[in-house]
C-alpha cells in the first residue's frame, strides 16, 4: 500500500450525455449534479446534451452523478472514478413526465386579472397616483394566447372626471402568457374613470368590459371647508351628557371631496368635543359634541352660546379652520299670573303668563 506522504492530487475527467428517453433526442441546459464531494459540482448541457466535470482527488471513489430538467423524471448513476482518468459516463435517459404545452386559438376575448389599487389620489394629493392593471387575451376556450397568437391591445379612457388622467402606454403586445399590463395615472379632479382594453384581430374588435378606477381628491382648502351642528339648540345649558352632532365638510381646491381618511381636529368653548375624526369617500366626518361643564358664554352673544372650531391642515401645510355657533338651552321657565289661587269644587281659573 502506497504511504500517506507520498499520494498526490490528480485530476480526472467525467464525461457524459443526458437524453429524452423515448426519443433519444438531446437535452440542453439540463442539470448534472456530482455527489460524494465536496464541494458538490454543477454542470448544464449543451445543444447535444453533452456535460463535463473535472476535479482532483487522491484515490479511486464512487460518485453518483443526478441529472434532472423540468418536465422530466430525474435519473442517477453511480460511477467509480480513478485519479488520472478520463471516465465517459453512461448516458442519462430522462423520461418525460408533463407533455406539451399546446398553442392555444386565436384571441376571442379580454378579461382582466389583477388590478394594484382599486383607488388612487389626485395629482399632488400625496396618495398613490398610479394604478396598474393587467388584462389577459383568451381563446374561445378561455385559454390565454400563446406567442404564435399574440396581439397588440390597444387602451384608452371610456369616460373619467376631465382633470388630465391618463393611461400608459397607450398599447402593448401580449407576452408568452397572452398577457399585458397597463398604467392609469391620475389627473388633478376626483372621481370615477372607466378603463377600455380593445384588440383589433383583421374586421372583429375584442374588447373588455370597462374597468372602473376611483379618483379621490386631494388636500383640503380652506375655501371649500365647513362645519355644521345636528341641532342649532339643544338643552344642554342645565342637563349634562346630551349629545349634538358636529359634521364637517371638507374639499379640495377643485371642489371634490378630499382623499378618505384626512384628519380633522375640533376643539369647543362649552362644554366637551370629541376630538377629531377621519373624513370618509364624500370628505364628511362627524364628532358628538356633549353638554357638560363648562356653560358657554359668548362675549357678543351672552350666555349659552358656544363656538365650535374644526381645524386641519391645506396642500401648502398651513392650519385652516372652520366655525359653527351652538346654542346651550337652558330649563324653561314661565311667570303667570295670578300666583295665589283657590278653585271651588266644579269651578275653573284662568291662567295667564306674564311677559
Amino acid at each position: 500500500m502506497e504511504p500517506e506522504a507520498e499520494k498526490q492530487l490528480k485530476t480526472v475527467t467525467l464525461k457524459g450525455q443526458v437524453l429524452e428517453s423515448a426519443t433519444n433526442a438531446p437535452l440542453q441546459n439540463a442539470v448534472v449534479r456530482v455527489l460524494g464531494i465536496t464541494p458538490t459540482l454543477i454542470a448544464y448541457t449543451d445543444s447535444l446534451g453533452k456535460y463535463e466535470f473535472q476535479f482532483e482527488i487522491e484515490s479511486e471513489i464512487e460518485v453518483q452523478l443526478v441529472a434532472f430538467k423540468e418536465g422530466y423524471d430525474p435519473d442517477t448513476i453511480n460511477v467509480l472514478v480513478v485519479p488520472g482518468r478520463v471516465v465517459e459516463v453512461p448516458a442519462f435517459m430522462l423520461q418525460r413526465v408533463v407533455s406539451e404545452v399546446p398553442t392555444s386559438g386565436e384571441p376571442a376575448s379580454i378579461v382582466l386579472v389583477s388590478q394594484s389599487s382599486k383607488n388612487i389620489g389626485v395629482k399632488g394629493s400625496g396618495s398613490v397616483e398610479t394604478a396598474q392593471m393587467v388584462f389577459e387575451v383568451q381563446d374561445s376556450s378561455g385559454k390565454p394566447v400563446d406567442l404564435a397568437h399574440s396581439v397588440e391591445v390597444n387602451f384608452k379612457i371610456g369616460s373619467g372626471p376631465g382633470g388630465g388622467e391618463f393611461v400608459y402606454p397607450p398599447k402593448a403586445r401580449t407576452d408568452s402568457k397572452g398577457r399585458v399590463t397597463v398604467n392609469i395615472v391620475s389627473g388633478t379632479k376626483a372621481g370615477v374613470v372607466q378603463i377600455v382594453a380593445e384588440s383589433f384581430i383583421g374586421t372583429k374588435v375584442i374588447r373588455s368590459l370597462p374597468v372602473v378606477i376611483v379618483i379621490h381628491g386631494g388636500l383640503p382648502d380652506s375655501a371649500h371647508f365647513s362645519i355644521a351642528p345636528e341641532k342649532l339648540n339643544f338643552p344642554g345649558y342645565n342637563i349634562f351628557g346630551l349629545t349634538n352632532k358636529i359634521t364637517a365638510y371638507v374639499g379640495d381646491k377643485y371642489g371634490n371631496p378630499v382623499k378618505p381618511g384626512t384628519a380633522v381636529y375640533f376643539t369647543t368653548t362649552g362644554g366637551i368635543i370629541e376630538g377629531s375624526v377621519l373624513t370618509d369617500d364624500r370628505g364628511q366626518g362627524s364628532v358628538n359634541l356633549i353638554s357638560a361643564e363648562p356653560r358657554p358664554v359668548h362675549p357678543i352673544l351672552g350666555p349659552g352660546y358656544a363656538v365650535i372650531t374644526a381645524t386641519t391642515a391645506d396642500e401648502n401645510q398651513n392650519t385652516i379652520k372652520a366655525e359653527t355657533i351652538v346654542l346651550f338651552s337652558g330649563i324653561p321657565q314661565i311667570s303667570i299670573e295670578p300666583i295665589t289661587f283657590d278653585i271651588p269644587n266644579f269651578s275653573e281659573i284662568i291662567f295667564k303668563t306674564k311677559l
